[in-house]
């Protein structure tokens, strides 16, 4: 089964608070995995149908590429679905009846 995986959040991030927009040139990461294996339990799982437009963006590029990033001050970049942390958050996303595992994250201060 092909995954769609999003960031896991396991410990405090350094940088920003939660609530604070991230630095603009902030990488924010989206990352297809196999299984949810060593990831933990998925942080939220969606329906494709139920995803805003930017996050059926983000999930179609890390679909069809394995993986997909933008920056924070990239239009629409940011899915509100998702969170983008300096650890992993593990989203399951499923489609036309196939669960994907999306990873989602960003660097170090860019915690979103």
């Amino acid at each position: 089964m092909l995954a769609v995986a999003a960031t896991a959040v396991t410990g405090a991030t350094a940088g920003c608070a939660g609530n604070e927009d991230p630095p603009a040139d902030c990488r924010l990461s989206h990352e297809v995995v196999d299984s949810s294996d060593g990831y933990g339990d998925p942080h939220e799982t969606y329906g494709y149908g139920e995803l805003s437009d930017e996050a059926k963006r983000a999930v179609d590029a890390a679909l069809e590429n394995g993986s997909h990033s933008t920056t924070a001050d990239d239009p629409g970049s940011e899915p509100p679905e998702f969170r983008y942390w300096d650890t992993t958050t593990l989203y399951a996303v499923t489609r036309d009846g196939e669960t994907y595992y999306l990873l989602t994250y960003s660097g170090e201060g860019c915690q979103k």
